[in-house]
This record gives structure tokens, C-alpha cells and sequence, in this order.
């Protein structure tokens, strides 16, 4: 009862809170949950606030008013918002699931959206378009390859090896590695996602031809979509990674948990498989610590084709609502923010008012900036709503940040050296895949249980049969069903 009467409360001062701002002579409410003002609770200092709100309305030609998340749970918070007498008109959110509070996009983009359609990649489109053609949202993120190999040019250069390119040549790296420094090592990170994954999507395709958090292949003896413990393929991948584990290569923590800036500043991190801005955010701070340090990007080919896998965007997006009275206002905002000839539009909004929060340094696409603190501007960035891989053309003038702005506009989109899962541009319904099988939620835990044992020896790649028996008695089934439904749902449309 108490939870029901903290929610109504809450649901009414978001209603009365809403009401004021729609009173407040703006075009349009943003909900920012972007993830932009997540560390800045509360928002900026209203006067700065006012000053910058002024600004952004004579440079966009239009007045957008900002909610401010105030709830750790920022889905919670929008849920309220949306059930309010005045929800707001554009927010993020995967578009699927709101898809009935929202307004399809089409015309608006023809009409006003000229620019941010050439900004953002063609192919982060695809997941935004529903079994009718409808565009539902403006795609937040795009495919990207995160889980690139990374080996370290000193050693290679000490070693007398060139760049590995193959299963083998890696291998044979991280012997050379282990013969100049013992205390070398390899890591990778299996405490993300559901535990599993980020292992496999490094590692899995090379010896599978096949990986996706979801539908990593087509069984073509019956037609049904099917997860990776299936796939043909599997075992040489667990002998693999049992390999390394047997030769010393893994860090001893990478199946459980550690501090990944603390493991770089040891400077021992041979090769690493994980997510991407270890290297490009971790390195750069930690470099001065390990003289001659230097982490080349490596595509390694396996027996089935590249190890590494690209990551699917999905259908996180930023969404107008139906009920907005002003759609064409929010796209203009819109297509000022994400210009393809300026960053104008999203410096200001990240950053505040040139010339007294923020300077170009170079001008361009992308172009450098320099930012002053936002302790000392009070502005936090409420007006800034972050779009990759758009964000990459606005480089702060920092060198511990230079590789990582540089990575996001090259090496991260390049998807040509990773494999493109089946999946790649499948705008999956995971809440209905999550309804549809009871117990997916045990059943990524046994894989990652399992997949953890056979990695380390626990437990035998001889078992394997067994434990997809397991799987099966644990709904695995369920899974493939799911799946494949919604899949030949797709190709039908």
C-alpha cells in the first residue's frame, strides 16, 4: 500500500510539475534520460540555465523545455511522466516497447530532417523501421565492433613479430609475450551483460562462423533459429579458450570481477578482448606508468572467419510522443543538433554558450573544442542529447581523451573485419522473447556458469552433451521457439 500511495504522489507532482512547464512558453518537453545528465542530478543552475535556454532558441529557431531526471530509476520516472495529464513530447527509450505512445517519423524526417539523415548511418535505420515501413524513433546508436582483439606493439617489436592476423599468430604472440615477462596476460571481461556474451562475442565466431546474444545461427536441418551453445563449432571454441587457460595466457580474474584501470596500471596486459574504451579511455591515463606501452588494433581470422563480433544497435532511440502538439518544432531541434556541416548545435547543447562556456579550437567535421569545467560553467548539459557515433565530431582538446574520440569516428564503426551476425539488423522484441520462455533468465545463467567451468577445466568439454541437456530441460527450447517465430515473422513482412 505504501509503494502504491509513494506512486500516485509521484504521479501527481510529475502531472502538476509537467502542467507548469507546458504553461512556460516553450515549443516542446524533453525528458532527458539520455544518460547526459545522469552524474548531475538536478540539472544546471537556473540563471546559467535561463542564459543558455535563450541562447539555443536563437541559434535552433525554436524553445525546448527540459525535464530534468530526478529518480534513480530513470524508466520508472518516464513510465510516470507518460501516465501523466502532459507527458513529454520527445525522450529515449527502445521504441518497440512504447511503440503505442509513439508517433511515426517518415514524414517529419522528409520534411525537416534533411541534415540529421545524413548524419546518422544509413544502417542504424534499419532498426528503427516496424513490420509496416514506419520509421518509430531516430536510432541512438549505430552496429559497432567493441570486442576487437588489442595486442601491445612493444611486445611485438621485442618479440620480432609482426600484427597477429590469424587464431594461430595470436597464440604463438602470447607465448612470445609470456618469454619476455611471465606476469604477461590476456583478459577479456565475463561480469557484463548476462555474463557470457562478451567472452564469446570476442572470441566465439572464429570456431563457430556463427555468434549473437540472441539468434547466432539457422540450423538448416529443421529451419529454427538457434542460440550459439548449439552452433557447430562450439567445442573448438571451449578447447580454445581451455587452452589458454591451461598455458597460463588468461588473467586469473577475467571470470570473475576487477578493476580493469588498476590491471592496465600494471602494465602486464599483453592482449584484451573486451570492451573497447579500456583501451582507448584506461590506456591513455595509465600510459605514463608503463614506458613504451602501445596497443595496436588486431583482426584475427579464425577457421570460420573473423573472431570477433559485431555488436547490433537495436531499438534504443529518442521517440516523439503522439500527443506532441508541435512535432515539427522537436525535428528541427533535432536536425540542429545533429547537423552534418557543424557541431554548433550539439557543442552548445552538451556544453553551453560559445564563447563563455566552451571554444572551437579547430573547426570542422569533426571539429575541436575546449570545455571548461562544468562545476565552474554550472551548465551540465541539459540541452545536449549524445547520438553515436555523431558524438565523435566533437573532440575535446585533451590528449587523454584524443584516441578515444579518434576510435569512435574509425576503428569502432569498421565492421568489416568482425562478423556480421545473422541477427545484425533484427529489431528484436525482447520483452516478448522474455514472455515467450519462462526461464531465459536461468538459462543464460547456466551458460555462463558452464561455459565459465569449461574455460577453466571445472568441468570437461566431454560434458558438453550433457549440459545441453541441461539447457533443454531448462526451456531452452522455449528460447528457439521465440526466435524463430519473431524471425519468420520478419522475413514474412
Amino acid at each position: 500500500m505504501k509503494k502504491l500511495l509513494s506512486t500516485i504522489f509521484l504521479s501527481l507532482v510529475v502531472s502538476l510539475f509537467t502542467t507548469s512547464l507546458k504553461a512556460d512558453g516553450h515549443d516542446f518537453t524533453i525528458f532527458n534520460n539520455s544518460g547526459m545528465l545522469q552524474f548531475d542530478g538536478g540539472g544546471s543552475d537556473p540563471e546559467v540555465l535561463a542564459k543558455v535556454a535563450a541562447h539555443v532558441k536563437k541559434l535552433s529557431g525554436v524553445t525546448p523545455k527540459v525535464i530534468v531526471p530526478n529518480m534513480q530509476d530513470t524508466t520508472e520516472q518516464l513510465n510516470l511522466l507518460l501516465a501523466g495529464s502532459n507527458p513529454p513530447d520527445l525522450f529515449q527509450a527502445n521504441w518497440d516497447v512504447y511503440k503505442s505512445t509513439l508517433m511515426p517519423l517518415n514524414d517529419l524526417l522528409a520534411k525537416h530532417g534533411d541534415a540529421l539523415l545524413r548524419s546518422i548511418p544509413e544502417t542504424s535505420w534499419k532498426y528503427m523501421t516496424d513490420s509496416d515501413g514506419n520509421i518509430m524513433g531516430i536510432p541512438r546508436t549505430a552496429a559497432t565492433s567493441p570486442f576487437m582483439t588489442w595486442v601491445r606493439q612493444d611486445i611485438l617489436d621485442q618479440a620480432g613479430l609482426d600484427v597477429p592476423k590469424t587464431v594461430e599468430e595470436l597464440t604463438a604472440y602470447m607465448a612470445a609475450a609470456q618469454k619476455i615477462n611471465p606476469d604477461f596476460k590476456a583478459g577479456t571481461r565475463a561480469w557484463s551483460g548476462n555474463k557470457w556474451e562478451e567472452p564469446a562475442m570476442g572470441f566465439a565466431a572464429a570456431f563457430t562462423g556463427a555468434m549473437s546474444g540472441n539468434a547466432a545461427f539457422i540450423d538448416p536441418s529443421d529451419g529454427r533459429v538457434k542460440p550459439v551453445p548449439l552452433a557447430d563449432g562450439i567445442k573448438d571454441y571451449l578447447h580454445f579458450m581451455n587452452d589458454w587457460h591451461n598455458k597460463g595466457y588468461w588473467y586469473p580474474d577475467n571470470w570473475s570481477k576487477f578493476d580493469e584501470s588498476e590491471v592496465f596500471r600494471t602494465c602486464n596486459m599483453a592482449m584484451w578482448s573486451g570492451w573497447y574504451s579500456r583501451v582507448t579511455i584506461i590506456v591513455p591515463k595509465v600510459v605514463s606508468n608503463c614506458p613504451g606501452m602501445e596497443y595496436v588494433r588486431a583482426p584475427i581470422m579464425g577457421p570460420k572467419g573473423w573472431m570477433a563480433t559485431t555488436r547490433a544497435s537495436g531499438t534504443q532511440a529518442y521517440v516523439i510522443n503522439k500527443k506532441a502538439k508541435n512535432p515539427e518544432a522537436i525535428m528541427q531541434y533535432l536536425n540542429w543538433m545533429w547537423n552534418d556541416q557543424s557541431v554548433d548545435g550539439y557543442a552548445t547543447g552538451v556544453n553551453g554558450i560559445e564563447g563563455e562556456h566552451w571554444s572551437y579550437e579547430s573547426k570542422g567535421m569533426p571539429a575541436v573544442v575546449n570545455t571548461k569545467d562544468k562545476a565552474e560553467t554550472k551548465y551540465v548539459g541539459d540541452f545536449g542529447l549524445p547520438n553515436f557515433p555523431y558524438e565523435g565530431n566533437m573532440q575535446p582538446n585533451d590528449s587523454l581523451w584524443a584516441t578515444h574520440f579518434n576510435y569512435l569516428g574509425s576503428g569502432l564503426t569498421k565492421l568489416d573485419d568482425s562478423h556480421q551476425p545473422i541477427d545484425l539488423y533484427m529489431a528484436w522484441d525482447k520483452g516478448r522473447i522474455a514472455d515467450e520462455t519462462p526461464t531465459l533468465g536461468d538459462i543464460h545463467r547456466m551458460i555462463a556458469e558452464n561455459f565459465t567451468a569449461f574455460y577453466t577445466g571445472e568441468r570437461s568439454i566431454d560434458e558438453y552433451d550433457d549440459f545441453l541437456a541441461e539447457l533443454d530441460d531448462a526451456g531452452m527450447q522455449d528460447w528457439i521457439n521465440a526466435m524463430t517465430a519473431q524471425m519468420q515473422e520478419s522475413w514474412a513482412n
